[in-house]
C-alpha cells in the first residue's frame, strides 16, 4: 500500500508501454541500451584533467571486461546503467549531490546515492564496516546531503538508459562533465599562476587496521583500479562574512579575521526574528530583512544594528553578554531561546515593517560547553586555529585596533564564552544545515556573468528598460 494518491496516470500508461516493448522486442531494446551505456562509459573513462592528467571519472562495475568483448557478451555483464563518481584535479571526490544538482540545472537527469542497495554501494566504494560506522556517527542518513565524509564518497551517480534514449542524451552528459569539470579548470590554469608550492589538503594515511582519513584517486584507473597520491592543491580565503541575525545582512570583519565558536563563526546566526506566532522571519516571506545591517564590537561587547535611512531609526545597541532576566522560551528539543525586551521588539517592528521580536540562543542552550577552539576537525585530520583569517589578514581601509569585532588588533572571544569543560556533544544554533558555508569565487563569477547576460538580453528586448553600471 502507498500513502497518498496512486499514480493513476502512470498506471493507465502501462498498457501502451507493454505494447511498445512487444513491438520493438527485448533483444533490440537490450542491444540499443547497451550501445548507449558502452558509449557513455568509454567517453567518461577517457576524460582527463588538463593539470594533473588524472581521470575525471571513476566507473563502477565490470566495464573493462564488458568493453573488451562483443556487444552481445558485454550486455550480459552490465545493464543499461553507468554508475560513476567525478574526481577533482587533485584526486578528491566531487560530492554526488553537487554534481546531481548542477546537472539538473542544465537539463541532465542523474540519480545520486546508493540506489537502495547499500551492500553493493559499500562494495564498489570500498567502504569497510569502520567507514560505515564513521558515516553513521557523522549523522549520515539515507537521502541527506552528506555525500563526502572524511574524503570518501558515501554514494555515486547513475545514468540510466531506456528504449527512448539516444546517443545525443549520452553526449549531453559527457559535454556537461567536460564543461564544468575539465574546461573551466583549464581556463583557471591559464589565468592563475602560483608563486609558491601549495600545501596538501589531504590527511596522511593511517595504519593499524583503521580506515584512512581520506581516499584520493588522482591518476585513477577509470574502471576502478588502484590510485596514486594526490597532487597538491591550494585554497585561499578571500573574504569572511558573519551573519549575526539570521536572514539579515552580513557583517564583514574589518581585520580580515574572526574567532571560531561552538557553532562555526562566533555569533554567526545566534539571533533570529520571529513573528507573533513565534515563526521565524526569512527572506522568503520578509524581503526587508536584507536591509538590516548588524555590526559586532567585541571591545564594547555590543551588537549594533542599523536600519535603512528612510525609517528614521537610530542604530540599536544590543549587549553581547546574555542577561539572566527570565525571559526564556523553549523551542523544540533542548534549544532554549531568549526574547528581547519591548523596546528592541518595537525597533525591529518599525525596521522590518511587520510585528516581530528578536530572540537569541541562550549561552547555556547547547549540549556542549562553549569553547574558544573549534569543537572538532572540519575535515580529515586537519586542525584550525581559533581565528579564521582571509588572504590579506587585514583591511587597508579600517582601523583594526578599534574597529568592529577587534580588540588590540585581534579578534577576541568574550569572557562569557570561555569553556567549562564539563559538557559533551554538539551545540545548537539557527543554521539550517552547514555551520560553515564555503562559496567558490568561480561560482560567484559564473553567477554574475549569467545575471549580466540576462540583463543584456532583457534590455535588447525592451529598449525602454536600460541596465547600466552593473558590477559583478
Amino acid at each position: 500500500l502507498e500513502d497518498g494518491t496512486l499514480p493513476f496516470l502512470s498506471i493507465a500508461a502501462l498498457k501502451h508501454g507493454y505494447e511498445t516493448m512487444r513491438r520493438l522486442g527485448m533483444r533490440a531494446v537490450k542491444a540499443h541500451t547497451f550501445a548507449l551505456a558502452a558509449h557513455l562509459a568509454q567517453e567518461l573513462g577517457s576524460l582527463q584533467h588538463p593539470s594533473s592528467q588524472g581521470q575525471v571519472c571513476v566507473l563502477y562495475g565490470p566495464w573493462r571486461a564488458a568493453l573488451a568483448v562483443a556487444p552481445s557478451e558485454g550486455a550480459r555483464l552490465v545493464g543499461p546503467v553507468v554508475a560513476f563518481n567525478v574526481l577533482r584535479a587533485d584526486g578528491g571526490f566531487v560530492g554526488y549531490r553537487e554534481v546531481e544538482s548542477l546537472a539538473a540545472l542544465h537539463g541532465v537527469e542523474l540519480r545520486g546515492g546508493c540506489f537502495c542497495n547499500l551492500g553493493a554501494c559499500a562494495l564498489h566504494l570500498q567502504l569497510s564496516h569502520l567507514h560505515l560506522q564513521q558515516h553513521r556517527d557523522a549523522g549520515r542518513v539515507c537521502g541527506d546531503h552528506n555525500d563526502v565524509i572524511n574524503g570518501q564518497p558515501t554514494g555515486a551517480l547513475r545514468a540510466s538508459f531506456g528504449y527512448m534514449s539516444t546517443f545525443e542524451d549520452a553526449d549531453a552528459l559527457v559535454q556537461f562533465i567536460k564543461t564544468f569539470f575539465t574546461k573551466r579548470e583549464a581556463s583557471l590554469l591559464r589565468s592563475v599562476r602560483c608563486n609558491q608550492p601549495a600545501p596538501s589538503l589531504h590527511a596522511p594515511r593511517q595504519t593499524g587496521g583503521k580506515p584512512p582519513a581520506s581516499s584520493s584517486l588522482s591518476n585513477t584507473d577509470p574502471f576502478g583500479g588502484a590510485s596514486s597520491e594526490p597532487s597538491a592543491a591550494e585554497m585561499i580565503i578571500c573574504e569572511i562574512a558573519v551573519y549575526p541575525i539570521k536572514s539579515c545582512a552580513q557583517f564583514l570583519p574589518p581585520g580580515g579575521a574572526w574567532p571560531l565558536g561552538p557553532n562555526g563563526l562566533l555569533y554567526d546566526r545566534e539571533w533570529m526574528l520571529v513573528d507573533s506566532a513565534d515563526m521565524p522571519l526569512t527572506l522568503k516571506n520578509t524581503a526587508r530583512l536584507c536591509t538590516i545591517r548588524p555590526e559586532i564590537f567585541l571591545r564594547d561587547s555590543c551588537l549594533r544594528v542599523h536600519a535603512p535611512s528612510w525609517t528614521g531609526l537610530d542604530p540599536l545597541n544590543i549587549p553581547l553578554s546574555p542577561c539572566n532576566d527570565g525571559n526564556g522560551m523553549s523551542s523544540g528539543e533542548s534549544t532554549t531561546l531568549r526574547r528581547s525586551d519591548a523596546d528592541v521588539s518595537a525597533w525591529f517592528t518599525v525596521a522590518v515593517g511587520v510585528p516581530c521580536q528578536l530572540v537569541r540562543q541562550q549561552s547555556g542552550a547547547h549540549s556542549c560547553a562553549v569553547s574558544n577552539t573549534l569543537p572538532g576537525p572540519i575535515s580529515g585530520s586537519a586542525t584550525l586555529d581559533v581565528f579564521l583569517k582571509n588572504a590579506s589578514g587585514s583591511s587597508p581601509d579600517s582601523d583594526t585596533s578599534t574597529g568592529p569585532g577587534m580588540l588590540d588588533g585581534q579578534p577576541t572571544i568574550p569572557s562569557h564564552l570561555s569553556a567549562c569543560g564539563k559538557c559533551e556533544g554538539r551545540s545548537l544554533g539557527f543554521a539550517n544545515e552547514g555551520q560553515l558555508l564555503l562559496i567558490n569565487k568561480a561560482s560567484l563569477d559564473d553567477l554574475n556573468f549569467r545575471m549580466v547576460s540576462q540583463c543584456e538580453k532583457s534590455s535588447r528586448r525592451r529598449s525602454s528598460s536600460q541596465v547600466q553600471n552593473v558590477h559583478p
